[in-house]
């Protein structure tokens, strides 16, 4: 750290900054004698993120190029999503499994317009698939806030196997992170696991709302514009399926269909309505007016949904219910053995288990496999786990 006469302080990162300044202006004065090639090694040390793009930008300016012949080449290595999310993605190269993998237009599936696509909306926020280990694409913010909260009452934080949520958009962006993954080479392939979660997007009779009231949860009215997203009239659900999987399902990539309408319908159908109506209501008071058969009651839940307050909520509702169980499985102990750490830390980890077993049986499948293709899978029996009917959700 350094002292100025005006007595202002400069830091490791302006230092590191001058020194590239100068290394830069002495490899401008070799370009005729010689070959001129930097390397910099994680050149965001010591700079906050509005550094980090003022130099990007600077040796952006120096390099060479149609407009710059003379410039010189740079090699940089970085961990930050800041200038990784400047960097034109047909120049990034992801090193993985001791290998290098370039993802120039010739070695991934991507055509022109996807490169023109990822350069305007690979942000700070989804650029981090090049650092992942794992990665979940998601269409909604609903899956963006409540999976990684499943994923750890599950046993599996994402975070402990190096897993990103993406969320990309309706407009088909899915595919073409999916294909910066996919290799034209198809004998090698990153070891990154891509799994791409997506709605059927098939609406249920019961849905629809009639002027005679015979669907008393109805709230949508079939006209000609949307009669292919209604369950009747798809004659081939697989071939739906297929047609939303794009071919895209190969090499380590994966894409999830649900098995009826969507995220949030298919949680309550499966096994969560109850939680489901309290993160909707505040509490579980006057759940037992709700009736129907399963796809009904799902219907109410998504005729309420505000997306990110309903998962928020049923985020925290079903981590205070671990919490329950671990503190009951605590209090069920002698009075000796709750001062005892490790009998402690045996009843938590049981607590642990049995619920994450009777979650995952509530959960819609395709869910659990999501989780577990991008970290480990779930073992356990929920008719045969110590303590398990009681331990779930309710």
């Amino acid at each position: 750290m350094a002292l100025t006469e005006d007595r202002k302080l400069h830091g490791l990162g302006y230092h590191n900054l001058l020194f590239m300044a100068a290394e830069l202006l002495l490899l401008e004065q070799e370009v005729e004698k010689e070959f001129p090639l930097l390397l910099i090694e994680e050149p965001e040390a010591h700079l906050h993120p509005q550094l980090q793009m003022k130099l990007l930008q600077f040796i952006n300016s120096k390099m060479k190029s149609d407009e710059n012949p003379e410039g010189i080449q740079c090699i940089l290595t970085t961990h930050s999503p800041n200038l990784s999310s400047k960097a034109d993605p047909s120049e990034v190269i992801m090193l993985n499994d001791s290998r290098a993998w370039p993802f120039k237009p010739e070695e991934t599936e991507l055509d022109g317009d996807d490169y023109v696509y990822l350069r305007k909306f690979l942000d700070a926020t989804k650029v981090n698939i090049f650092f992942a280990k794992g990665i979940v694409l998601v269409e909604g913010d609903a899956e963006n806030i409540l999976l990684p909260e499943i994923a750890r009452l599950l046993g599996r934080p994402l975070e402990n196997y190096g897993v990103s949520i993406i969320k990309y958009d309706n407009s088909g962006s899915w595919k073409r992170f999916a294909k910066l993954f996919l290799r034209r080479d198809s004998g090698t392939y990153p070891s990154t696991r891509v799994c791409v979660l997506r709605d059927l997007d098939l609406w249920p009779d019961c849905v629809e709302e009639k002027d005679d009231g015979s669907n008393q949860y109805g709230f949508k009215k079939q006209n000609g514009r949307n009669q292919r997203y209604w369950r009747r009239n798809c004659t081939n659900e697989q071939q739906r399926k297929d047609e939303l999987i794009d071919g895209l399902s190969r090499q380590n990539v994966c894409v999830k269909i649900s098995d009826d309408w969507t995220f949030e319908f298919c949680l309550s159908k499966y096994g969560l309505f109850g939680e489901c109506y309290e993160a909707i209501q505040g509490s579980r008071e006057g759940i037992e007016g709700i009736v129907g058969d399963d796809n009904e009651k799902a219907t109410y839940i998504q005729s309420k949904v505000s997306k990110t307050d309903f998962a928020y909520d049923l985020s925290r509702i079903l981590a205070d219910q671990l919490k329950d169980l671990v503190r009951g499985n605590i209090e069920a102990l002698s009075d000796e053995d709750q001062k005892d750490r490790d009998a402690r830390k045996k009843a938590t980890n049981s607590a642990n288990l049995a619920f994450a077993i009777a979650l995952k049986g509530k959960l819609p499948p395709y869910i659990v496999e999501a989780i577990e293709y991008v970290t480990a899978p779930i073992v356990g029996d929920v008719q045969n786990a110590e303590g398990v009917r009681n331990a779930g959700p309710a």
